[in-house]
């Protein structure tokens, strides 16, 4: 079969939008998503990529693993201002989107780099953080979040809303959260 018959994906150079895919991957995009964004499906988005050599698994633990230093970073400045491991309702409130097992990721491997690590036991939060918490929540779930929800999510359980407002009808009306 002359080149000229041959399919543009099977060709051994790349069709620009074989290129455009995998300049994506290589960015950092999921392969699903520019799957979905091509309009192809994600086996042939891993075909392309299996024919270039090029391994999404080490492409995405590398992202992982930057993405990791960059808030690690970020972690460590906290901690030089406030003299200690940050908890993770300080990563939040300095806009860090971090999940509770990458904040216990940070934690420990902050601790292990010398930090001193924060205090255990109970700590003082205030109403402003708990209902911004509520609120960020809320915008997540787009709806009312349940007790099971703050447990699985929030920064703090829903006990600790019922301690500070009483009730979680209380705690969704300062919030100013309506169904």
């Amino acid at each position: 079969m002359s080149p000229k018959n041959e399919p543009p994906d099977q060709g051994s150079r790349l069709s620009e939008r074989d290129n455009e895919i995998i300049v994506l991957i290589l960015k950092g995009d999921r392969a699903k998503t520019v799957a979905d964004q091509m309009g192809i499906s994600l086996e042939r988005v891993r075909q392309i990529l299996e024919r270039e050599g090029i391994s999404y698994k080490k492409i995405r633990k590398t992202h992982k693993d930057t993405e990791f230093d960059r808030l690690l970073q970020k972690a460590e400045e906290i901690a030089l201002t406030l003299q200690r491991v940050p908890f993770y309702e300080d990563l939040k409130n300095e806009g860090l989107d971090v999940s509770m097992v990458a904040y216990r990721k940070l934690r420990d491997k902050m601790i292990g780099k010398g930090h001193d690590p924060a205090p255990r036991g109970r700590r003082k939060v205030t109403k402003d953080f708990l209902l911004q918490d509520l609120k960020s929540l809320y915008r997540k779930l787009g709806r009312l979040p349940s007790g099971e929800d703050l447990n699985k999510y929030a920064s703090f359980s829903r006990h600790t809303y019922h301690a500070h407002f009483g009730s979680l009808r209380q705690a969704f009306l300062e919030a100013g959260l309506t169904n």
